[in-house]
């Protein structure tokens, strides 16, 4: 791993989450090593990258490549893989010559590859900005370099296990790509159509607290909307059980589903 960039503190951002954040801050000792790398590099997943401003860090754990902020816990993007059963941990990120970058297992086998594939063999960069978003960029005879791939508006996949916490326009998106969740900026989750962005069911949640608001798969069995003063301003759920972890997802039906390890399903929108 490649990066001459400052080395931040590892506990920088901690202290500014909100009380009822502090459970979802990002889990296990791991190495900063700046705030970007060349290729060909690896990222195990004992280390992650910083962002220069010490706000966002990108790291693997648990086979899932994910670029989280220190400030309020959340996540801003995340590798749209599912588990795999036939996978060896440990995992690591690797970016290879061509700017494509992989979660790979212990084995060197690809869980997940970024999209932009088949680009010319050269020098390029995988960065963590300010901005929080992750970016690939080439780098030519002199600055700036193109980007190739980048972590806006990128789909996270179809669920998430908990505990999870999605910021402003995270999205899931159903496995045939027809139905789509998002947590909009005004404090609503809505699951729209994605041909033609008709609604089709809302958490009827917008306007209510102070921003900016967060929605929260929590460990207890229960998914919350939350001002920015920790106050719920909705929330669904069901008891906890012994079957944990809880995923949520979207499905092809264009529902919610909030189910446990035993996949008995809890709720649904």
């Amino acid at each position: 791993l490649r990066s001459n960039q400052r080395r931040p503190n590892p506990d920088q951002g901690k202290h500014n989450l909100p009380s009822y954040l502090q459970n979802y801050t990002m889990g296990g000792e791991k190495t900063n090593v700046g705030c970007y790398f060349h290729a060909p590099g690896v990222l195990r997943e004992d280390e992650r990258l910083v962002s220069e401003n010490g706000e966002f860090c990108f790291e693997v754990s648990g086979g899932r490549a994910s670029v989280r902020s220190f400030k309020d816990g959340c996540v801003y993007w995340q590798s749209a893989n599912a588990p795999s059963k036939t996978a060896e941990a440990p995992f690591h990120v690797f970016l290879a010559n061509d700017g494509t970058f992989k979660v790979c297992d212990a084995r060197g086998e690809a869980v997940w590859k970024s999209e932009n594939s088949g680009l010319p063999v050269g020098e390029h960069v995988l960065s963590m900005q300010d901005d929080g978003v992750l970016t690939v960029r080439s780098i030519p005879e002199g600055p700036p370099g193109e980007v190739v791939w980048n972590s806006t508006g990128k789909c996270m996949g179809s669920f998430v296990y908990a505990p999870f916490i999605f910021g402003p326009q995270s999205n899931l998106l159903s496995p045939d790509g027809a139905y789509r969740m998002i947590f909009q900026e005004d404090g609503n989750l809505v699951i729209d159509r994605t041909e033609d962005h008709h609604c089709m069911w809302a958490s009827n949640s917008h306007g209510k607290g102070p921003t900016p608001r967060r929605f929260v798969v929590q460990t207890d069995g229960n998914v919350i909307v939350y001002d920015a003063k920790g106050h719920g301003t909705w929330m669904a759920g069901a008891h906890p059980t012994e079957h944990v972890p809880y995923t949520l997802s979207i499905g092809n039906d264009a529902r919610i589903v909030l189910r446990n390890s035993a996949e008995e399903e809890l709720w649904s929108s």
